[in-house]
């Protein structure tokens, strides 16, 4: 008489094939909140970042310059791994430059990877503690105070899919 083990231990569709599939489930549902969490909230910060407005400023540049803003939210940089270096010498009024880059970027993202969205320009200190009156609060601090409501709000329309 065989034992329970060598009876039922290569059944097809077992407990542990069950637990397998849900492991896979489970991860793969894990890797796409993650990866959606670290896009909204680089969308977020590029979209809060001011752009340059004269008719705004104490001190308005001399008419005709051909000033376009734009060049913060140009310099918003998406990495994976290292925080990226540099300065990108481009005007992003809208941010969907900074935007697609994110997007791209936090495709490739898996679980246990670090991702980075930095801004290396000089002035970018200033702006996030309120230098300016379009960000007065910053942009990183305000969207790192609303993590925890993206994260639910990503895993439900996760389990909604």
């Amino acid at each position: 008489m065989a034992s329970m083990a060598e009876k039922y231990s290569g059944a097809e569709g077992g407990f542990a094939a069950a637990l397998q599939a849900f492991s896979e489930q489970t991860m793969a549902a894990a890797e796409t909140i993650f990866a959606n969490t670290v896009l909204e909230m680089s969308t977020r910060i590029v979209l809060k970042s001011p752009v340059g407005d004269p008719s705004r400023w104490q001190s308005p540049p001399p008419a005709g310059d051909g000033y376009v803003g734009g060049r913060f939210r140009a310099n918003w940089q998406f990495q994976n791994g290292a925080p990226a270096a540099g300065v990108i010498d481009a005007v992003d009024p809208d941010g969907s430059r900074s935007i697609s880059a994110a997007r791209a970027g936090s495709l490739t993202l898996k679980l246990g990877d670090t991702a980075y969205l930095v801004n290396n320009l000089p002035y970018s200190i200033p702006l996030e503690y309120g230098h300016s009156s379009q960000a007065p609060a910053g942009m990183v601090r305000t969207t790192l105070d609303e993590f925890q409501s993206v994260v639910r709000q990503i895993a439900s329309q996760s389990r909604a899919d």
